[in-house]
């Protein structure tokens, strides 16, 4: 059902109906646009075993050398 379908069955309905149809819809939508979205996980081609919320976990993992910093270590730059 398209939107203008659903906008004109709403616009035949009783006033206070109408009223209760647009406020469940604005309810429904703030709700998925303040359900938290995870990121998807993009799998590995390299057959790798972890889970994915250990990939998620690793995501977020800051630590260790950026690669400008490998690369001066080993007089590269």
């Amino acid at each position: 059902m398209s939107l203008a379908e659903v906008m004109s069955a709403v616009a035949a309905l009783p006033k206070t109906e109408q009223r209760q149809v647009l406020s469940f819809l604005q309810m429904q939508v703030a709700a998925e646009e303040t359900a938290p979205r995870r990121k998807p996980i993009t799998r590995p081609e390299d057959n790798c075993p972890l889970s994915d919320e250990e990939i998620r976990a690793g995501a977020g993992d800051f630590t260790g050398r950026t690669l400008d910093e490998i690369l001066r270590s080993r007089g590269l730059r």
